[in-house]
């Protein structure tokens, strides 16, 4: 049995969208500390930059949430969204400090996402 939760990636993702806009997007994948996926685990988090809001998703059956933003001003070159907390129903505590990032775009908590 596990005996906590991370974040063991986030990959982003930006479209345009009509209206001279563009939408933000993110996976996040929850982990055991023996980095099996968390199936069901809730993920919260904030937009900053060219968005500002809260987030939450929950995982399906390999792990992986997505969440994303409305649209967004072209005039905004960027947002950045980060993890604030991961929950499964109480029973894993959440270790932020390791979280990870095996590609290396992001630091496993925040990523930043750029227009397209």
């Amino acid at each position: 049995m596990a005996s906590f939760m991370h974040c063991g990636d986030i990959d982003g993702l930006a479209v345009k969208v009509p209206g001279n806009k563009w939408k933000a997007g993110a996976s996040l994948v929850a982990h055991t500390d023996s980095h099996n996926a968390i199936p069901s685990a809730t993920i919260t988090g904030n937009w900053n930059g060219g968005f500002t809001g809260s987030s939450q998703c929950v995982t399906g059956s390999s792990g992986i949430g997505k969440i994303s933003t409305p649209a967004i001003s072209n005039s905004q070159p960027s947002v950045t969204f980060t993890i604030s907390d991961m929950n499964y129903f109480g029973l894993y505590p959440y270790v932020p400090g390791d979280n990870h990032d095996p590609d290396g775009d992001s630091n496993g908590t925040a990523i930043t996402i750029n227009k397209p």
